[in-house]
């Protein structure tokens, strides 16, 4: 899903929020439902071996791999999209008694959401690997 969308559901979303939150909430589950895509832009890095930081060329690049769906040998992995990483936020929010943190999981998990509703309605739900433990044994299979 194009970050552009993100930021226009996020946003909603943390609009309709607004109300029960407040501010400092909303724009936190805001920020994070966007910038969760960060992990995007290190594969990109990790892909380029860290020779091209352009922004630019690494939309051009994701574009490249959306159009990719459906292949049976493309596996996506992204970071900050997988169970361990949430699972992370959710004990810091819990450990910490944090409102902010918590309204972060909540962005991040809606984005996920939006993500694998989009997986599916391209007919490839499974395309990305959504946990580390996953991803290593699903790309074992593939070698």
């Amino acid at each position: 899903m194009k970050a552009q969308t993100h930021i226009v559901l996020g946003g909603s979303a943390a609009a309709g929020l607004y109300p029960v939150w407040g501010f400092s909430r909303s724009a936190a589950f805001w920020a994070a439902s966007v910038l969760i895509d960060a992990d995007h832009y290190l594969d990109f890095l990790r892909w380029n071996r860290f020779k091209d930081f352009s922004l630019r060329r690494m939309v051009a690049w994701s574009d490249i791999i959306t159009g990719m769906i459906g292949r049976p040998d493309l596996l996506g992995f992204s970071v900050f999209h997988t169970a361990e990483f949430l699972l992370l936020v959710y004990f810091s929010s819990s450990w910490f008694c944090a409102p902010i943190l918590f309204a972060v999981l909540m962005g991040l998990l809606f984005h996920v959401a939006l993500d694998t509703l989009f997986l599916a309605w391209k007919g490839d739900v499974f395309l990305r690997a959504l946990s580390i433990v996953e991803f290593g044994v699903r790309r074992k299979i593939l070698k």
